[in-house]
């Protein structure tokens, strides 16, 4: 599995949360078939950053197996920039994020 971009490693997501998702992800894919079973995001987290952590854990081998993928509303970001990051055309900086967190937060009327 990939590691997680080190840009995404900031303060905001800390490792024992990384390390807690990492868990419950190994726990869900002992007892499901992705075959069998449909990926849906939806909302756009944390600031986004939860959604694509999850992806990266996940890995893109185990991102193709799912029988489906929905994306809903700004969550479809994550997925993109998911598969952007894994294509090597993900070119992001701590100010893009921020600027882009700030934005999503100002348009849905969240304190940050």
């Amino acid at each position: 599995m990939k590691l997680i971009p080190k840009l995404l490693c900031r303060p905001g997501f800390p490792d024992e949360e990384v390390s807690r998702l990492r868990s419950r992800l190994e726990e869900f894919l002992t007892r499901t078939d992705l075959a069998e079973s449909a990926l849906i995001i939806d909302g756009s987290g944390l600031g986004l950053i939860s959604h694509f952590v999850i992806l990266s854990l996940l890995g893109p081998e185990r991102f193709n197996c799912f029988q489906s993928i929905h994306s809903v509303s700004e969550s479809s970001y994550s997925v993109l920039y998911f598969l952007a990051w894994q294509k090597d055309l993900l070119s992001l900086t701590h100010e893009k994020i921020d600027n882009f967190n700030q934005a999503n937060q100002m348009h849905h009327n969240i304190a940050g």
